[in-house]
């Protein structure tokens, strides 16, 4: 079953129900669910935009599991993310193609994906040079697909529409040395272009057990500006989760 806004912790954010209705998306967003929002700064992932997404592959799913119940979502070279792991988070296994070693003719792979899906999720590669990268955006703008890229440091993507990077959080769960991890807390630092360019932090919750994302009750002390903004390097963060 795909996530829905109804299924998620959305009474932290009061207008989030309004914004995740499908029905008042203009037509150039792709459907997020509710508690994304603050995230995003905007209802949806937008078409033909690239957005990165650093050290957690948990949030890549979770910003593709709503919008999956309407559009065609793929996930191209990623290492053991696969329909099991995109089941959990929400995604909608009816609309979703999972190509996890495109091999050599990679470039040609998803580019007849961007071409042919809403949604892309691709691992950054020492293959996707800037100018790769560029070629690809030129292409999903051209065909209004939404272009995710996983990254395990921050990549010297400068037009990105957004840059989404983990850079703290902690899991919950277990006391007292017994228990089961239930929910991770993430910190998101956000950045992009134009009025984002500034940099803020989002904290969000995500479940390890029912695939659900929500912001964090204190999200009015949790959304924050950065200054200045510190780089993955100086944060110490590395692989992906």
């Amino acid at each position: 079953m795909p996530a829905s806004s109804d299924a998620l912790s959305s009474t932290f954010v009061p207008d989030a129900e309004a914004w995740s209705n499908a029905a008042s998306l203009e037509p150039s967003l792709l459907e997020v669910a509710g508690p994304l929002v603050p995230l995003l700064g905007e209802p949806g992932l937008r078409r033909g935009a690239l957005y990165t997404v650093t050290a957690s592959r948990s949030l890549a799913l979770q910003l593709v599991a709503t919008t999956s119940s309407r559009a065609w979502c793929a996930i191209v070279g990623v290492p053991g993310l696969g329909l099991a792991a995109a089941q959990e988070a929400g995604v909608c296994l009816d609309r979703l193609v999972v190509v996890p070693s495109p091999g050599d003719r990679w470039l040609e792979v998803v580019s007849t994906l961007v071409d042919g899906f809403d949604v892309v999720v691709l691992q950054h590669t020492g293959s996707l040079t800037p100018t790769v990268v560029r070629r690809l955006r030129a292409r999903a703008r051209q065909q209004g697909t939404v272009l995710l890229l996983l990254c395990e440091r921050e990549p010297d993507i400068d037009d990105a529409h957004l840059r989404l990077t983990v850079v703290g959080g902690h899991w919950e769960g277990i006391a007292d040395g017994h228990g089961h991890l239930t929910a991770r807390r993430v910190d998101v630092q956000v950045r992009g272009r134009g009025a984002a360019s500034r940099g803020r932090v989002v904290s969000l919750w995500l479940s390890s057990t029912r695939g659900r994302a929500g912001v964090s009750p204190d999200d009015t002390d949790q959304i924050r500006r950065l200054s200045p903004v510190r780089s993955t390097s100086d944060a110490g963060h590395g692989g992906v989760a």
